[in-house]
């Protein structure tokens, strides 16, 4: 199927499903596992089914008019396909559960994307089992009591909860001629973390917090390599670097028990809200990345010091709940 053929097709059934959306209410929400009942499925005929009948109207037509058993018959076999479809269509949602969704913390600006986890109990394969909220749709095959991932993507413009988009399960098994959908609406959010500030300073490391020039003390180790800057001890610089690549490098060093940063919001002046929150996720990235420990200090909330995954998330939670 080509992309214009695609599209063609997400429209027609998107102007069928604003149209239930409308005038059929909003579907309750969901508590998870949920198990999809036939009363919840949606179905109509695709433009393929569409296609389908038209012809076998006419093959009846022509049957008829010039009293051609063969024809007659062929029509009726096909009849009999046609009417059984809707019936497999609609078997193949129906006893489904959902398990689970879950989206991991993107930044602000990225593409969400929320999983969601569904079982066939039956002994019989689903397959063409699609997900999508707007735009992007996912496929699975769900094995017999088996379990399939499906991913549902939202844009996530800004930092805070973004809640789940309403979405849909649909199928269109086995011939295409009908497509059966349920709504899904369980209750899932993804945490969004403050936009990355793009060329934010160096991070305020030691007693030249705020400047970015670390100090080096007996009890440092090697953490890598930067730009050289003017003032840079020639000691400091990576000889053998800048004679293999010609450019001019600086080694770093870090001591894990005296670099102790303080990322204080407070601090940061002459900023926006918005804009101290983006420095600070950056530089709590940054910290991570080197391994330091670091302490968030915002108004009225102190977290760390320390450093690991878990405070790194602590911290960006705490700048994406922050008041706006």
């Amino acid at each position: 199927m080509s992309a214009a053929d695609s599209k063609r097709r997400r429209d027609f059934f998107d102007v069928v499903y604003r149209f239930m959306q409308k005038f059929g209410g909003r579907p309750a929400e969901q508590k998870l596992p949920w198990e999809i009942n036939r009363r919840q499925i949606y179905i109509v005929p695709t433009r393929f089914g569409l296609f389908f009948g038209l012809v076998l109207l006419v093959l009846l037509l022509g049957a008829l008019n010039y009293n051609n058993n063969m024809a007659l018959l062929f029509t009726f076999l096909l009849s009999a396909l046609g009417l059984l479809t809707p019936l497999y269509t609609v078997r193949n949602l129906s006893g489904m559960e959902v398990l689970k969704v879950h989206a991991a913390p993107v930044f602000a600006g990225e593409t969400a994307e929320f999983v969601v986890t569904v079982m066939n109990p039956s002994s019989t394969p689903r397959p063409m089992i699609w997900a999508r909220a707007d735009e992007e749709a996912t496929f699975n095959q769900v094995a017999p009591q088996g379990r399939a991932d499906l991913g549902i993507t939202a844009p996530a413009p800004e930092r805070g909860w973004l809640d789940m988009p309403r979405s849909r399960l649909y199928t269109t098994f086995p011939v295409g001629l009908f497509y059966a959908w349920t709504y899904l609406n369980p209750r899932a959010r993804c945490l969004v973390y403050p936009a990355l500030e793009v060329d934010a300073p160096e991070l305020p490391l030691g007693s030249n917090r705020g400047t970015g020039q670390p100090e080096r003390s007996g009890d440092e180790e090697w953490s890598g390599l930067r730009d050289y800057q003017a003032g840079d001890p020639s000691r400091s610089i990576a000889w053998k670097v800048v004679a293999r690549s010609n450019q001019m490098v600086t080694k770093t060093f870090s001591d894990h028990r005296s670099e102790q940063l303080h990322l204080d919001f407070n601090e940061l002046h002459g900023l926006s809200t918005e804009q101290r929150l983006s420095r600070l996720a950056r530089w709590i990235v940054v910290a991570e990345a080197q391994q330091l420990a670091y302490e968030l200090i915002l108004p009225g909330q102190r977290l760390g010091p320390d450093r690991g995954a878990s405070h790194r998330h602590q911290c960006l939670r705490a700048l994406a709940e922050y008041p706006a």
